[in-house]
């Protein structure tokens, strides 16, 4: 089990990597399940990369989307190139999956 969670981890660590490295100009938005907590790899290096954490930004309440054994966490995330304008973003019901969907209102540059 433990080698599977290891794999997970560094494909998950290629898969961003990847993203980072490719981010095209322009209005982004980067959205789903990072399987990150906010001082985890994953998120952190698409900061660095320059998206912004529109939970941050705007967000409102805890921002929770999984529960698991008795813990709340939050692993899934909407980030967004710094061009784009932050209005408004939040964890709606869950329905249907063990995740909660992140929901954002944006601003597009003209």
């Amino acid at each position: 089990m433990e080698q599977g969670l290891e794999w997970d981890a560094e494909t998950r660590r290629d898969e961003v990597e990847r993203v980072a490295r490719t981010l095209p100009p322009g209005p982004v938005v980067v959205g789903g399940d990072l399987n990150s907590s906010t001082l985890n790899t994953p998120r952190r290096r698409l900061l660095r990369a320059g998206l912004m954490d529109l939970h941050r930004a705007v967000g409102s309440g805890a921002g929770v989307t999984r529960t698991r054994w008795r813990a709340t966490f939050r692993i899934d995330w909407l980030l967004t190139s710094r061009d784009v304008t932050p209005v408004r973003e939040w964890v709606d019901e869950q329905r249907g999956s063990d995740h909660s969907p992140v929901v954002a209102d944006i601003g597009l540059p003209r």
